[in-house]
């Protein structure tokens, strides 16, 4: 293209440009103010809004869950996540660590014990020491003074002396000092040696239903290397069954409003409490794995009850059934919902649809840890004064036979 002219002549008037002999107006434009950019402050994390899906439609196992006694009297007892270690506090026989080798018997008495996630060690107190012991290792157990020993990631061991924590992972290294809190152990965090203690409230008294009802002020976060971290909840009222995610990310609890239970949840970090359900009965458990909880709704008095499941990633609710048990459990992986107390267990499978039940009528379910087979965990259920550890193994889904482990 060739310019025939150019020809311009003020600059708020309109001027003349010519190109190829056509003319075309233009006019100066006037200057614009351009407001600096406000930035809008992030909005506070929220768990929810959450969806209901439709049920899952459990059908029976076709085959039965097998369960084979391991120890018959045991006060207390821990295994290591995959079920190849466990140390007991016998009713009669002392402290006992058994590992693929056989079991011996490693103390007199304990009060407490504790074991690893991998069973490279375990630990039991009694008088205010705390005594770990390396399966298969002939050397004396490393004695530490202090309490309420808690294995967080790999062989680190938190425990307390009054109101300060210290942790120690290599033998021979003097204890350090995570922090100093008076409160609870909630949980150790997964994935990270990181150990969160709740402060409350002094108890109030117990309600109608016999719980002591209290309010968490502060969760206190505890790291070696790290300055403790502090989560204020402001919580208002009394509550129960309070609930750490295994990630440490989520807190729950339960809340006496205007007379009906209600949980509620928040992400640890952010900022007020969201309604999950009215009418809950009992205490919700987290998973050890994923962010998932399970709870039931009902009344006290009348079972059965609703038993829910709520998975945090996907914001679902979901319905699995009707229970009459008090106590709720994950099995490792967090596919598998066991519901269990007095009389028979369930065992819901959230992968296959199938439930399957275990124990008869006339047991006394008390307690369960994992074991990292699948479908597979040990299990104590009362025998007169003492209770009987057992190993509890689902059939796999097409009902071929299985091998519980020694």
């Amino acid at each position: 293209m060739l310019f025939a002219g150019l020809a311009i002549s003020g600059c708020a008037a309109p001027s003349v440009l010519s190109v190829d002999a056509d003319a075309i107006g233009v006019t100066a434009a006037r200057a614009v103010v351009v407001e600096p950019p406000v930035d809008t402050p992030p909005a506070p994390p929220r768990l929810g809004p959450f969806r209901r899906e439709s049920p899952i439609l459990f059908q029976p196992a076709v085959a039965h869950a097998t369960i084979d006694p391991v120890a018959k009297a045991v006060r207390s007892w821990a295994v290591s996540g995959d079920g190849s270690t466990r140390v007991e506090i016998g009713c009669r026989k002392g402290v006992r660590l058994v590992d693929r080798s056989g079991g011996r018997t490693i103390a007199a008495a304990a009060e407490h014990v504790a074991i690893a996630a991998d069973g490279s060690q375990t630990a039991h107190e009694r008088g205010g020491r705390i005594y770990r012991h390396k399966p298969g290792a002939a050397a004396a157990p490393e004695v530490l003074v202090g309490s309420d020993a808690v294995y967080l990631e790999g062989a680190a061991v938190a425990f307390r002396r009054g109101c300060q924590w210290f942790a120690t992972a290599d033998d021979g290294e003097p204890p350090a000092l995570l922090g100093e809190s008076c409160g609870t152990v909630l949980r150790a965090e997964r994935g990270r040696a990181r150990l969160w203690i709740a402060e409350f409230d002094p108890p109030s008294p117990a309600g109608g239903d016999g719980r002591p009802r209290a309010a968490i002020r502060t969760l206190v976060g505890l790291e070696q290397g790290q300055p403790p971290e502090r989560v204020e909840l402001a919580i208002e009222g009394p509550m129960f069954a309070p609930a750490l995610a295994a990630d440490g990310s989520i807190f729950c609890a339960t809340f006496d409003r205007e007379g009906s239970d209600v949980l509620e949840c928040r992400v640890r970090d952010g900022v007020g409490f969201e309604r999950v359900a009215k009418d809950v009965f009992g205490t919700p458990r987290f998973a050890d794995d994923v962010r998932r909880l399970v709870f039931t709704v009902g009344h006290a008095n009348s079972p059965p009850r609703e038993l829910h499941l709520l998975d945090f990633d996907h914001r679902i609710v979901r319905r699995l059934g009707r229970v009459t048990h008090r106590r709720l459990s994950f099995l490792p992986g967090g596919e598998h919902v066991v519901a269990f107390d007095g009389g028979r267990g369930l065992i819901f499978d959230l992968d296959t649809g199938l439930v399957t039940s275990f124990g008869d009528e006339h047991d006394d379910w008390v307690a369960l840890g994992g074991a990292g087979q699948p479908g597979g965990f040990f299990a104590t259920r009362l025998r007169t004064r003492c209770a009987e550890l057992v190993h509890v193994q689902l059939p796999p889904p097409d009902g071929s036979s299985t091998v519980a482990p020694g």
